[in-house]
């Protein structure tokens, strides 16, 4: 095979490596993230703070990307799947278990004694699963199939 062929290929192939993880990863803010769906979130209440747990699956191209080059491929389509919590701080990112950990602050309000969140938060795209449990809510809440986080309320 000719020199210039060679490099040519070497050429295309590197081109596509530098391109693709970022391709792969981001979208239009606000609109469903091609190669990031979110499966599940489970929020557990720390004070006016959330602890949040997203579980998401992604395409072939995203995962295969998120294995090779480390979980800062996925990190803008996670944030961007998290935006109606303001400026979410992430914790971690598992991309071999599809899972990342984020921290909202300032999302409930003491009043009374007990917090109350209502922001009316919403993900771009239908969750599976929202569950909102912790230690001092009775209950979890379980809502399936949802875009939008009920108002809760948690007593410290």
């Amino acid at each position: 095979m000719p020199v210039s062929k060679t490099l040519t290929i070497v050429l295309i192939v590197a081109l596509l490596v530098a391109v693709a993880p970022a391709s792969a990863a981001t979208g239009t803010p606000g609109v469903h993230t091609p190669g990031v769906r979110i499966t599940s979130v489970t929020i557990e209440p720390n004070g006016p703070d959330l602890n949040i747990t997203m579980h998401y699956s992604t395409g072939l191209t995203t995962k295969i990307f998120s294995l090779l080059f480390g979980a800062r491929v996925v990190q803008p389509a996670i944030a961007d799947q998290l935006a109606a919590f303001g400026d979410p701080k992430l914790v971690s990112i598992d991309p071999y278990g599809e899972t990342a950990k984020l921290v909202a602050r300032d999302q409930g309000q003491l009043a009374d004694g007990v917090y109350l969140y209502d922001r009316g938060a919403t993900f771009p795209a239908a969750v599976d699963v929202l569950e909102i449990r912790g230690r001092s809510v009775d209950r979890p809440l379980i809502v399936n199939d949802t875009t939008t986080v009920p108002a809760f309320s948690y007593h410290p």
